[in-house]
């Protein structure tokens, strides 16, 4: 589509719901990932070899961490400090099954 469209529709979206509401969805989506990038960062340093992946895969792993352990810290009661140490070890499992998927790729057949 056009970017004139898209621009368009950018403008429609704004005026029915409000800057104000928008603003108010943005910062939390920015809060999840500046504490996932601490996250993923934590869980890398737990992980022996995360010398291969970049800081993409690394942030994701941290958003999935704090994500799900948010959740499952709401879910359990578990209280924010023990909910932050249980997103740090989500977000280490989440980084290994990241370094263990890049070096199957590069292993090739051969190297299975």
């Amino acid at each position: 589509m056009a970017p004139l469209f898209w621009i368009l529709l950018g403008v429609v979206l704004l005026a029915i719901v409000g800057l104000g509401t928008i603003i108010g969805f943005a910062w939390p989506l920015i809060a999840y990932v500046a504490v996932g990038a601490v996250i993923g960062g934590l869980g890398r340093l737990l992980v022996a070899g995360t010398s291969g992946i970049g800081i993409l895969p690394t942030l994701l792993a941290g958003l999935i961490g704090s994500v799900a352990g948010g959740i499952i810290a709401e879910t359990a009661d578990l209280g924010r400090v023990l909910g932050f140490v249980v997103s740090v070890l989500i977000a280490a499992v989440a980084v290994a099954i990241v370094v263990m998927r890049s070096g199957d790729e590069g292993a090739g057949p051969a190297g299975r």
